[in-house]
C-alpha cells in the first residue's frame, strides 16, 4: 500500500495504515547520499493525498538539511593535566563518532565545549568518563555526549602520588 516503494527507489518502508478517527496515515524511511530520514504523515482524507504529503516531507528534508560526521570517533580535544600517573597528561576527546543532521551549510556553525572533572586522578583505562563535551548551534544545544579518556595511564609510584598529592593542595590554594 506505500506506493512510493515502487515510484522513488530511496524510499525502503515503513507502515501504511487507516482508522476512522486518525485518517489515512504513513511512517515512511528513505535513504540518500547516506542519510536517512524518516517521516510520519497521519489524517490525511486518502491514501494519494497520504503519498503526496509523504513525498513533500521527504523531498523537503532532503533538500534543506543534511548529515554530516562532526567529530570522527577517538578524537582528541585537550590534553590536560592528570594527577598520581604515570603520565602527567592525558588525551581526552570523544569515543565514538558524532554525526548529525543540520540545516544545510550549518555543520561551520557548531560550537563544542568541554567540562573536565576536576581533578584527574590516575589510573584511567581508555574509554573512562573524565567529563562532558556539548556541541551548540547558534546558542541551542544539538548534542550532549561524554568526555572519555583516549589512553590509559596507569598510578604512579608512591613517592609519585605523594609528591602529586603536594601539588595537587597547592594547585586548590590558587584555584588552579
Amino acid at each position: 500500500r506505500n506506493t512510493l516503494l515502487n515510484e522513488d527507489p530511496t524510499v525502503d518502508g515503513l507502515k501504511t495504515g487507516y482508522t476512522k478517527a486518525a485518517g489515512y496515515c504513513l511512517v515512511a524511511s528513505a535513504k540518500r547520499d547516506g542519510m536517512r530520514l524518516i517521516t510520519v504523515v497521519m489524517g490525511t482524507s486518502s491514501p494519494r493525498m497520504r503519498k503526496n504529503e509523504t513525498r513533500s516531507l521527504l523531498n523537503y528534508g532532503f533538500r534543506f538539511f543534511e548529515t554530516s560526521t562532526v567529530h570522527a570517533a577517538m578524537t582528541e580535544l585537550e590534553n590536560p593535566r592528570i594527577w598520581q600517573g604515570q603520565a602527567d597528561t592525558v588525551p581526552v576527546g570523544i569515543a565514538d563518532a558524532v554525526l548529525l543532521t543540520l540545516p544545510r551549510g550549518k555543520a561551520r556553525s557548531l560550537v563544542t565545549e568541554i567540562a573536565l572533572e576536576r581533578p584527574l586522578l590516575a589510573p584511567l583505562a581508555v574509554g573512562d568518563k573524565v567529563g562532558t563535551f556539548t556541541i551548540t548551534l547558534d546558542g541551542e544545544t544539538v548534542f550532549d555526549g561524554p568526555l572519555a579518556a583516549l589512553a590509559a595511564v596507569e598510578q604512579g609510584g608512591f613517592f609519585a602520588r605523594l609528591w602529586d598529592t603536594v601539588l595537587m593542595w597547592f594547585a586548590s590554594l590558587f584555584d588552579v
